[in-house]
């Protein structure tokens, strides 16, 4: 099996996982759109109150999706900095 093929097959794994999970909570009765939007929110809550920066880990987050949608060109190389970055006030 190709590194895309592994690769398309995580993705799915997530999405579907993630559907799961909004079928389980009684928080994410909604649309798809709706709930994704929630989601947001409650994530912009959580790193709050973690002392979390949203803005990078979307930043990054962005990044990493940019690069699955590209699947087979190359993989998301990790920050090894990214843990610091997020959590810097």
């Amino acid at each position: 099996m190709s590194l895309a093929d592994q690769m398309e097959i995580t993705v799915k794994d997530r999405v579907r996982k993630l559907a799961e999970l909004f079928d389980r909570s009684e928080w994410y009765e909604d649309s798809p759109a709706q709930n994704a939007l929630d989601l947001l929110v409650d994530l912009r809550h959580y790193c709050d109150a973690h002392g979390i920066q949203f803005d990078c880990v979307d930043r990054r987050a962005y990044e990493c999706y940019l690069t699955e949608k590209r699947v087979g060109v190359q993989m998301a190389n990790p920050d090894p900095d990214f843990e610091k970055h997020a959590t810097q006030p």
